[in-house]
């Protein structure tokens, strides 16, 4: 059977192609992006920029500036730990602000709710976008070790010379204009919510008093409910998304999965019979 010509990603590289260019080369490839996955790359962008506002209205300084250009630097080198790294320096420079004001001084960093809101819709904007980014030009899943292509290297792993294992990436023409409308719409939902769940949760409250706690079971309860009802409608409507082949594959695994160890258990009787034959 034939196979057609391989597909070239969103930086117009094929899978073969990709596994033999220099990782410097793959991680530029964010500049060549073109179409629907440039809005990711905006919106990451537009995700620093509100950083750096709303660092800047709570009196962040120099830090607030770093911090952008680590966050800059992040977006044009696609790491995988990139968001990551942007948060845990962005922890430390409010733990070490923190310090400074227990023993020195004023607080430099504190703000308005505002501002709160504003940092943390904007870290939710360059965290979700980047790591939907890294999806298009990043193998994020495990690798498949059968499937091999391009020129072989010397591996000190192995000791011997092995051929680069095929990345698989997600296509740029299934990022989606609805896709990207939603993550738009949902982010400040979700930073209004964790901003309100900080202001209830840091109330005082005195834990002798179990009448204190009625709060904190309440938004215990709906969050439970709402992630339930949440993940039952998504999982519903990704079954109702599938096409034939990929449900009756679920179903096979499905059965597997439940009846493994009669099947197991039937087929050991078959072969010791064929074999009571001989």
């Amino acid at each position: 059977m034939k196979q057609g010509p391989p597909v070239a990603d969103a930086a117009g590289v094929t899978p073969v192609e990709a596994v033999a260019l220099a990782p410097a080369t793959r991680f530029l490839g964010v500049l060549l992006l073109s179409g629907a996955a440039q809005a990711y790359q905006l919106l990451a962008g537009l995700g620093l920029a509100v950083i750096l506002v709303g660092e800047l209205q709570r009196g962040g300084g120099l830090f607030s500036i770093l911090l952008t250009l680590v966050g800059l630097i992040m977006l044009l080198f696609p790491f995988r730990w990139g968001p990551l790294g942007l948060l845990l320096l962005y922890g430390a420079g409010q733990w070490s602000a923190r310090m400074a004001w227990t023993r020195f001084g004023p607080d430099v960093f504190s703000g308005a709710a505002f501002e709160h809101v504003l940092v943390c819709t904007g870290f939710l904007c360059y965290t979700v976008s980047h790591y939907r980014l890294q999806g298009i030009l990043l193998h994020l899943l495990p690798l498949d070790p059968r499937q091999r292509a391009g020129p072989s290297y010397w591996s000190l792993w192995h000791l011997r010379r092995v051929t680069p294992v095929v990345e698989e990436k997600r296509a740029v023409v299934h990022v989606t204009p609805i896709e990207i409308t939603w993550l738009v719409l949902t982010i400040p939902f979700w930073a209004l919510a964790a901003q309100l769940t900080q202001h209830v949760l840091s109330r005082p409250w005195d834990p002798v008093n179990l009448e204190r706690f009625a709060g904190i079971f309440l938004l215990a309860w709906m969050l439970g409910v709402g992630m339930f009802v949440t993940a039952t409608v998504l999982r519903y409507w990704s079954h109702c998304q599938r096409s034939p082949q990929e449900a009756r594959l679920f179903l096979q695994d499905a059965l597997w999965r439940e009846t493994r160890g009669e099947q197991r258990r039937l087929h050991r009787w078959l072969a010791w019979a064929r074999l009571s034959r001989r």
